[in-house]
């Protein structure tokens, strides 16, 4: 109500993503193209809207998005996100050359997570194997080498390839080791994305236990054991919190019971 009253481009976009997040498609398509239509001036309104209308495969307003930016702005004063959006926008509509050149002007020196895995997802789809896809992912642990939450999630796709793709579980096993050590407690490891699946969240250390766990071949050193003792703790803990969490049901339902 109060959008339809006094129509704001960044109230609109929240509204959007509240209906997109209700999964009301049509809704959130409707609102974004009504502040596409009113021609919106604020860059970042712009960038929302490619990225939307990218997702949707409506390429045309995307690129008219992107357009605008690089007719207000000089090649020097646009964003990393503007590039990264960019490459996005080639990769969905086939342009090879310009997807390289567009993540890497997004990567720059200093890194852009975000625009670096999709750059690797490219990597990786088109080439005939999973050397440059892997080149890319250690070359991306020395720009994230100071960030633990990227470290884990670029040594998870190592282990990733490796294990499902390279069928080389040792490699595997010891990219996991690697991961976890960085931080046992990493949110990823009980939920992460695989770079193949995109739907399909993994519990690392129930994959471990499945598919690491189950070799006996001397050549792993220390490795085996280490995941095996991670994967022991990572058990315990989950009980433990399974155990207390039934105390705390019992507790209510005996105050319950009281009153």
């Amino acid at each position: 109500m109060c959008y339809e009253l006094s129509p704001s481009d960044h109230y609109g976009i929240s509204l959007a993503r509240m209906y997109k997040e209700s999964r009301n498609w049509k809704k959130c398509s409707e609102i974004y193209n009504e502040i596409y239509r009113r021609g919106p001036t604020n860059i970042k309104v712009r960038l929302i809207l490619a990225l939307c209308f990218m997702n949707s495969k409506d390429f045309v307003k995307a690129k008219n998005c992107l357009d605008y930016i690089e007719r207000l702005l000089p090649a020097e004063k646009r964003s990393k996100t503007y590039y990264h959006y960019l490459g996005k926008y080639y990769e969905k509509t086939g342009n090879k050359l310009k997807v390289k050149e567009n993540y890497l002007k997004a990567i720059g020196e200093t890194g852009n997570f975000p625009a670096d895995m999709d750059y690797f997802n490219f990597i990786k789809n088109s080439s005939k194997n999973n050397e440059d896809a892997i080149k890319h992912l250690q070359n991306m642990l020395e720009r994230y080498e100071n960030r633990k939450g990227y470290t884990v999630n670029i040594l998870l796709n190592l282990a990733f390839i490796y294990l499902f793709e390279n069928n080389d579980k040792k490699q595997a096993a010891e990219y996991f080791l690697k991961a976890i050590k960085t931080n046992p407690l990493d949110p990823q490891l009980k939920d992460f994305r695989g770079p193949f699946q995109f739907k399909i969240k993994y519990n690392i250390f129930q994959l471990i236990r499945q598919n690491i766990l189950t070799e006996y071949d001397k050549s792993y050193g220390a490795t085996l054991k280490e995941l095996k003792n991670y994967c022991i703790e990572y058990e315990n803990q989950k009980q433990g919190s399974n155990a207390l969490n039934s105390l705390d049901k019992k507790f209510a339902k005996a105050l319950s019971l009281k009153e």
